[in-house]
């Protein structure tokens, strides 16, 4: 009898007896179900959090009943509860071993959750784990060698760790996701679907994966393209390529073609990852996701591998993330031929941009999308961050090496996080000089909020050094720009008006002005300007005698600083903020819209 006959037939029972029932006992039995549901999933029991059975301390023993309690309202209620037998299936680790016998007996024939995660330690015969639908959390090594040597055909789900060298085989035929993490543990699982090796481990062939994520030992990243040969179905690959302790030595001596340290025109019929010298193709036509991290990117088989899969999975891969912080990252031809390949493949048209200033270099980051596409679930884009050290020349690292990569008479779309002010940050600053004086075509640029950023200490009156949105006045970065698209500050409001009167007056006096400014932000409803509030000294710009309205930067800086007051509110009201901008920048750009921003969270760009 299934779970909802069964309550009803109970619901029937007491209802036959004439009793008088009470509200509780009145709800049908549906909704009963949809009740000790919903109280199951908030509320699991568990051990008290005394010093005998936590590491937490109490004064008194107590044990935390969770959904247990239900059966305690009324007896129909108790009726329902222990016919729920998938529940007390769901929740046998979750108090001591008696417990746990009487929750297996309560669950009748319905397959377990061997949870160790969330309980004590408790003990588990053979027979609990033959019957389990997911093993999560069995670590020691006598759990792990049952595993060994018997087939699990109910497994759906496994979670294992271990830190010993031990040797595990799991058979689960039908084996849908596994974590695993340490030890040798290989899966005979030919209807796995997604994994996650938390440690260098082994794979059997799994003709069904389509989700893989790993974690392997640089100095052995050679075995990676020989170990997903197999792996044929994959959709979604997702690689992090840690160094060991003693790895930064090995860094110093490695040999030159372990590590890619040079801007080699590789041929590509080279076997870089030694495959076809052996007879083996690596093909993964199914990849539409891939991620890769760690120094260890910088090992010339990574940097291959990248450039073969962006080469060979064009057709479908629709998404690339590449993270390493080595300063050797852009010193490889290969991995720049995996920037250019998924960059022009996907026929980018908008382009993210992130430059700053780290200890002994600029951290970067790439990312090239698709306008049209930057709110759809499956969007399209190529993020990559990476490091550029001091002593390496940045702004011939950017323009001439880097930015070429990118497909640059399609990039319409400008994206960054803040409006720059003056040069107040040598390196990055160099390297948005070089990246800006590339995007020629270039025509709107959307902006963040520039919460996170503080507040440069130059003056923007100053003439120290170039600006970047407009670089020199023989050759202006960013020719073509006409749009600006802004979203209003969260909290820093002077250094936001600051920030965006320096763009529109500095391109304006220098003949390549902004035709348009449009400020966004998410005010709803209930944000309205106070009756009675008083007009600030930035709305009254553009009638002050003698102001220079081509200048609004210059009185924005000198403005006393109560004329950033927020009138006991915590932003400024859309019409405020409209008034503040046409005063402003009236004489500076054509026009200026002030609009609510849709509540449609777009997929790109990244967020830092």
């Amino acid at each position: 009898m299934s779970t909802s006959s069964s309550v009803m037939f109970t619901h029937i029972q007491i209802a036959s007896r004439g009793d008088v029932l009470s509200p509780a006992q009145r709800l049908d039995p549906d909704s009963l179900i949809a009740i000790f549901l919903l109280v199951a999933s908030d509320d699991l029991p568990s051990l008290c959090s005394c010093i005998q059975h936590g590491r937490y301390g109490a004064i008194k023993c107590t044990y935390n009943l969770g959904w247990i309690k239900l059966s305690h309202v009324c007896r129909l209620w108790r009726d329902v509860l222990l016919g729920m037998r998938p529940l007390w299936a769901d929740n046998i680790c979750t108090l001591n071993k008696a417990a746990m016998a009487e929750f297996i007996r309560r669950a009748g024939d319905y397959l377990l959750v061997v949870d160790l995660s969330s309980s004590g330690r408790l003990t588990f015969t053979l027979d609990i784990l033959l019957r389990a639908r997911i093993i999560r959390g069995l670590s020691r090594t006598e759990e792990l060698e049952m595993l060994n040597r018997h087939p699990f055909p109910a497994l759906e789900i496994v979670e294992l760790s271990s830190d010993t060298p031990i040797e595990v085989t799991v058979n689960a035929p039908n084996l849908r996701e596994a974590t695993l993490s340490g030890g040798r543990i290989k899966l005979l699982a030919p209807n796995i679907l997604r994994a996650r090796c938390l440690r260098s481990g082994t794979f059997a062939e799994c003709p069904s994966l389509r989700v893989l994520e790993f974690t392997w030992p640089s100095h052995h990243c050679a075995e990676i393209p020989s170990m997903l040969t197999t792996l044929t179905t994959l959709r979604d690959l997702t690689i992090n390529v840690n160094d060991d302790d003693d790895d930064a030595e090995r860094y110093s001596r490695a040999p030159r073609d372990d590590i890619d340290t040079a801007l080699t025109e590789y041929d590509r019929a080279e076997d870089v990852l030694n495959l076809p010298s052996r007879g083996v193709s690596l093909s993964l036509p199914d990849l539409c996701e891939l991620r890769v991290s760690g120094r260890g990117v910088v090992r010339r088989t990574m940097c291959g591998l990248l450039a073969h899969l962006t080469a060979t999975c064009a057709g479908t891969l629709r998404r690339i993330e590449v993270l390493c912080n080595h300063p050797r990252f852009t010193t490889s031809s290969l991995m720049l031929d995996a920037i250019r390949n998924f960059t022009h493949s996907m026929q980018a048209d908008s382009l993210y941009v992130h430059f700053r200033d780290v200890l002994d270099g600029v951290s970067v980051v790439l990312s090239a999308s698709r306008l049209e596409h930057r709110h759809d679930l499956d969007c399209p884009f190529g993020t990559f961050r990476f490091y550029i050290s001091n002593h390496l020349d940045t702004h011939s690292l950017i323009r001439q090496r880097l930015m070429p990569l990118l497909p640059l008479r399609r990039i319409t779309h400008l994206f960054i996080e803040c409006l720059p002010l003056r040069p107040p940050s040598p390196s990055a600053q160099v390297a948005w000089a070089a990246a800006l004086s590339t995007l020629t075509y270039v025509h709107t640029l959307h902006v963040g909020d520039n919460d996170q950023y503080t507040s440069s200490s130059e003056s923007p009156a100053g003439l120290c050094g170039l600006y970047p949105l407009l670089g020199s006045l023989d050759i202006p970065n960013l020719p073509s720009l006409e749009k600006l698209i802004i979203f209003y500050s969260r909290g820093m409001f002077r250094d936001w008006w600051k920030r965006l009167s320096l763009a529109l007056a500095l391109r304006k006096r220098s003949g390549v002005p902004f035709t348009s400014v449009c400020i966004i932000y998410e005010w709803g409803a209930n944000v309205q300007r106070r009756e009675g509030a008083a007009i600030s000294w930035l709305e009254r710009f553009h009638e002050q005698s003698g102001a220079d309205l081509q200048w609004p930067d210059v009185f924005v800086a000198n403005v006393a600083v109560h004329a950033f007051n927020l009138d006991g509110a915590s932003v400024w009201a859309k019409e405020k903020v409209e008034s503040v901008a046409r005063s402003l920048f009236a004489q500076v750009v054509e026009t200026i819209e002030v609009e609510e921003a849709s509540r449609l969270e777009p997929v790109w760009p990244p967020n830092l």
